[in-house]
């Protein structure tokens, strides 16, 4: 209502902007008197500080790192819908992620320099592959996985002043980094790599800052055209649903019960054809999920219009209310263990990113600054990144848990019950509903 106010003020329709700066205030007084009482995890699950379960993946197992960097973001950067998006060059220090990324990569492999470090991502990869102690090799297809949420999808490939414009996804900086790397450090030839989101688009401000520095890279899209290249579906399905037909449906966003049931996917040929895969994900809570990273990042890597059905999988499928889950706490079926688990999803991702340089409170939503120390109501400026997905995945919970609390904001999706039960069971079979 706000934005509306703004525009209609702006173009002298003051009697519209009157009537929706009411709606706001209103709808307001109503959200803040609201009851949203605080959720709690049970205490049975509750894990305790280093309380390990599992196996620890990586040349290092389990090595999770975390690069933190306030000069990363612009720490005024006001994030509207007139030029200020926090995702345009001016609002980021390219220089100081890029050393961010490089850095991590170092740490993580435990190499001195970049092409050492992805030479023994490589060869580490590749021997849990069984293909030997073999680093890279030419012509072989590198996707880069990013959460590019609510971008157009109409081929207009512009979208400078709609709402989506400053929802949190994947931030174009740290792909930058990860590109340079990988052509000027690892030797991959620009033609084998692709980047993007297949269910989405390639908006023009995320374009000219890849294309331009980087102009053979294919940039996957779901409409294709202006350079894009089309996002097409694989031939068959091939991820198939361990619930077997018992929970995902393809009913209706309020109603998880309703629809027939959903066996299988296709996957888009992109993710078919690509011997190694990046994920880069975004920091963000979720209303559906608690959190989103990595893993449900896949849910725009199936061909259907939309992820509906695989969201009843979640801990509460509706979105609403939150201090109800429909699906809440442990032992349950969790559709993101079948994607972690794929083996042209996380089971092909040689590299998990999660892009915390700016975090956001909700699946469409405007990123905040965050209250709690280090940050103290600045941008997170992080860069995480493991070879583990669940460890990752695990590190940047705990952060969201910590953060997203009712006394710092009002999305404390983080604090539902389950939200890590797909990290209990990524870890650990024993873990596993009965069924599955």
């Amino acid at each position: 209502a706000m934005v509306k106010v703004k525009t209609h003020w702006q173009n002298a329709r003051y009697s519209i902007a009157a009537m929706f700066l009411m709606i706001a205030v209103i709808s307001g007084f109503i959200a803040f008197q609201a009851d949203r009482p605080f959720v709690y995890a049970d205490s049975r699950y509750l894990d305790t500080p280093n309380q390990s379960m599992g196996i620890g993946q990586g040349i290092f197992p389990g090595r999770v790192v975390w690069a933190w960097n306030p000069d990363a973001t612009n720490e005024n950067c006001k994030n509207d819908n007139w030029g200020e998006a926090y995702h345009e060059p001016k609002n980021s220090d390219m220089d100081v992620i890029q050393k961010m990324v490089d850095q991590s990569l170092m740490s993580l492999s435990g190499e001195t320099s970049v092409g050492e470090g992805w030479n023994a991502l490589f060869i580490h990869f590749n021997e849990k592959k069984n293909r030997g102690a073999v680093g890279y090799q030419p012509g072989q297809k590198i996707f880069i996985k990013t959460n590019a949420v609510s971008t157009p999808v109409d081929g207009s490939h512009n979208y400078s002043g709609l709402n989506n414009y400053t929802m949190a996804k994947t931030s174009p900086q740290p792909v930058l980094a990860l590109l340079r790397q990988l052509v000027h450090s690892a030797g991959v030839a620009q033609e084998d790599i692709s980047v993007g989101d297949p269910i989405q688009s390639v908006p023009n401000d995320y374009w000219e800052i890849w294309h331009t520095e980087f102009p053979n890279v294919k940039y996957i899209s779901i409409v294709g055209g202006n350079g894009r290249t089309k996002a097409l579906p694989g031939s068959s399905p091939i991820l198939f649903y361990s619930d077997r037909g018992a929970v995902l449906r393809s009913g209706d966003w309020n109603d998880a019960t309703k629809g027939i049931p959903i066996y299988d996917d296709k996957l888009y040929s992109v993710i078919e054809q690509a011997d190694y895969m990046i994920n880069v994900a975004a920091l963000k809570v979720h209303e559906r999920a608690g959190v989103t990273f990595m893993a449900k990042c896949h849910f725009g890597s199936h061909t259907r219009t939309n992820a509906l059905h695989v969201h009843n999988g979640l801990v509460n499928p509706d979105g609403w209310p939150t201090s109800d889950p429909k699906r809440d706490g442990y032992g349950l079926y969790r559709v993101l263990v079948d994607l972690m688990g794929h083996e042209k999803l996380g089971g092909n991702t040689i590299l998990n990113v999660v892009d915390g340089l700016w975090g956001g409170p909700g699946a469409n939503l405007r990123p905040v600054k965050f209250k709690m120390a280090p940050f103290n109501n600045d941008w997170p400026s992080s860069i995480f990144m493991s070879q583990d997905q669940v460890a990752l995945e695990s590190v940047c919970f705990d952060f969201l848990k910590a953060e997203f609390t009712s006394d710092k904001h009002a999305e404390t999706y983080p604090q539902m019950a389950g939200v890590d039960d797909h990290l209990h069971q990524a870890a650990d079979s024993t873990n596993w509903p009965a069924g599955v």
